[in-house]
C-alpha cells in the first residue's frame, strides 16, 4: 500500500472511532460524581416534589424544573439568549448535540422540544 493509501485509511478510521467514541458518551449512565451531586441536591431540597425528585434522579427533564435542576441533568447549555420585557425575565437554552431547546421564564422551565436528528 502506498503512503497515500495508509494516511487515508489512519484518518477514516480516526474519524469513525472518534464518532463510536462521542456516541458513546452521550449514551452513557451519568458518572458517580453526577448522580453524587443529583443526590445531593435532592437532599438538600425537600420541597421538591416527589415527581421532579425521579425526574433528576433518572436524568429526565419535566416541565416547572429551576434551571439549575435542568443543569444537574443535562449540563451547561451550548448557547443562551436572554430577553428581558413586561412579562419578565426569558432564556432560550441551546444543546445543538442532544438537539434540545428549553425555554425559561425568570429561573423556571416553561417548554422544550428534542428535535429528530437528520444526517
Amino acid at each position: 500500500m502506498n503512503i497515500k493509501k495508509k494516511l487515508c485509511l489512519l484518518v477514516l478510521v480516526m474519524m469513525l472511532s472518534g464518532c463510536a467514541t462521542f456516541e458513546k458518551l452521550l449514551s452513557e449512565e451519568p458518572s458517580n460524581y453526577e448522580q453524587h451531586m443529583r443526590e445531593m441536591y435532592i437532599d438538600s431540597h425537600p420541597e421538591l416534589s416527589d415527581e421532579i425528585k425521579n425526574k433528576i434522579l433518572n436524568g429526565k427533564i419535566a416541565i416547572g424544573m429551576t434551571r439549575t435542576e435542568v443543569e444537574l441533568i443535562l449540563g451547561k447549555p451550548n448557547h443562551i439568549n436572554r430577553s428581558d420585557n413586561e412579562e419578565g425575565s426569558r432564556e432560550v437554552w441551546t444543546y445543538p448535540v442532544e438537539n434540545y431547546v428549553l425555554i425559561f421564564y425568570d429561573d423556571i422551565l416553561k417548554d422544550w422540544q428534542r428535535f429528530d436528528k437528520r444526517y
